[in-house]
C-alpha cells in the first residue's frame, strides 16, 4: 500500500488545471484517478484507489517538517536557479532525518553541493543515468546499519 504525500506551494487554480488540460493526455481508468487526485481534500490522507492514498499538504517545503517516516523520497523541486531557498542544506535535514534504514532519495538535480549535503546527512548518494534529455540525476538511500 503506498501513502503519497505532496507538498505544495503554489497549487495550479482550477482555471489553469483547465488549460493545462491533463485531461487530454490521459486514458480512461487514469482520468478518473486523475480527477479523484485533483479534487481529493488538502491536508487530509485520501483514499484514491484500494492501495493508493493522498495526502496533500499546502505548504513550503522550506517550513516543512515531516510526522511520518519515509521510505522513497522524490525531491521534485524546480531548479536551484528558480528556487534556491529549497536547495539549501537545512531543507534536506528534516526529510533526511524521516528517512528509514533502506529509504531512498532520489531528484533530478546532479549538483554535486546537493550530492554532498545528502552524504553530509549519512546517505550513500550517487550520480545514475537520468531519464532522457537529463544525462544524470542524484540517487541516495539510508544505509540499513
Amino acid at each position: 500500500d503506498i501513502e503519497y504525500y505532496a507538498i505544495e506551494a503554489y497549487p495550479l487554480t482550477a482555471l489553469e488545471l483547465k488549460e493545462v488540460n491533463y485531461n487530454d493526455y490521459l486514458e480512461a481508468k487514469a482520468k478518473g484517478i486523475f480527477d479523484q487526485m485533483i479534487k481529493a481534500p488538502w491536508e487530509v490522507l485520501q483514499p484514491i484507489t484500494t492501495h493508493f492514498s493522498l495526502k496533500k499538504m499546502y505548504c513550503f517545503l522550506e517550513n516543512h517538517i515531516p510526522e511520518e517516516t519515509i521510505d522513497v523520497l522524490y525531491y521534485d523541486a524546480f531548479g536551484a536557479r528558480s528556487q534556491p531557498e529549497i536547495w539549501e542544506d537545512h531543507c534536506f535535514k528534516p526529510l533526511v532525518e524521516k528517512l528509514n534504514p533502506g529509504g531512498v532519495f532520489v531528484t533530478y538535480a546532479a549538483k554535486g553541493s546537493v550530492r554532498r549535503a545528502l552524504q553530509n546527512l549519512g546517505l550513500e548518494a550517487s550520480l545514475v543515468p537520468g531519464p532522457p534529455g537529463k544525462r544524470e540525476m542524484i540517487q541516495a538511500y539510508r544505509p540499513l546499519l
